[in-house]
Parts: structure tokens; sequence; C-alpha cells
């Protein structure tokens, strides 16, 4: 009975420690179960959040680029267009468009990296430092200048006298 007494203490601190490890795991379980269902929860928001970003055209900078640059080439096609028959009759064809717009936007898409690729080598010449951001960046500044230049062309064209000739 003596050897009884001396490990009771023992045990009723091994099973104190033992409820208390109960008691730990359960609160941890409840917490883990809350985390669970707050993560499932975030899920079903970005879930919710992808589609709608799907359908606001959340594009990567990749394709924002290529998508400029196709756009880019509509639009120097039309000008070209335009400015051929005065902006007053459109392209004979659908395939004619369609050429037109494909040519137009190789031609854009290689002038904007020749150009971008001459300021990148003549930065350090001519501003004095080396060019530090990304070529993506300064590819996307020339296809933006080619637009620009031309709308500011159909702008300017047609905002001329009527019986103006080209060429």
């Amino acid at each position: 009975m003596a050897e009884r007494l001396e490990h009771e203490p023992v045990l009723a601190d091994v099973s104190r420690e033992a409820e208390g490890w109960a008691h730990q795991s359960c609160e941890r379980a409840w917490q883990e179960r809350l985390l669970e269902l707050h993560l499932s929860g975030k899920k079903r928001i970005k879930r919710f959040a992808f589609d709608v970003k799907l359908f606001a055209l959340d594009w990567s900078h990749q394709r924002k680029s290529y998508a400029l640059v196709i756009f880019t080439g509509l639009v120097v096609s039309w000008v070209r267009q335009g400015l051929q028959h005065h902006f007053q009759k459109g392209f004979p064809s659908w395939g004619d468009f369609f050429a037109s717009w494909f040519v137009t936007t190789l031609a854009v898409a290689v002038v904007s990296g020749i150009a971008a690729f001459a300021i990148h080598s003549t930065h350090r010449f001519f501003v004095g430092s080396e060019y530090e951001e990304g070529f993506d960046r300064l590819f996307f500044y020339t296809v933006m200048t080619l637009l620009v230049c031309a709308l500011l062309i159909a702008f300017g064209a047609t905002s001329g006298s009527p019986d103006w000739e080209p060429w």
C-alpha cells in the first residue's frame, strides 16, 4: 500500500497533464476546424474573385502587350486605308481587311522591336546611363508611340480640307 501511495501523486500529476493535453488538443482541434472553415470561405471568395477577374479580363502583362500590338496594327491599317481613300470608303473585302491588319500588325511589332533595341543600345551614349528598366517597358513605349502617331495622323488628315492628296 505504501508503494501505491508513493506513485499516486505521480499518477495524479500525469492524469492532470493528460487532461491538459486533452483540453489543449480539443481546443487546438476547434481552432484548426475554425481555420479550415475560414480558409474554405476564402477559397470560395478567391474562386468568386477569380471568376469576376476572368470576366474583367485580368490578363498578364505579356497578354496585354500582345493585345496592344494587335490593336495598334488595327489602327495603323485603318489609318493607312483612310489615307489612301480619303476616309470615304472602307476595305474592298473582308479578306483585304484581315490581310492588311495582319501585315500592319507584323510591321508594328518589327518596327517597335527595332526601335526598342536601338533605344536600349544607345541609351548610355545619349543619356549617360544604362537603361535600368526592362525591355518590355521600352517595347510598350515604342508601341504606344506608334499608336499615338497613327491617331494624330488620322486626326490631322480628317481635320484638313476635303480635297487633299497624300502623295
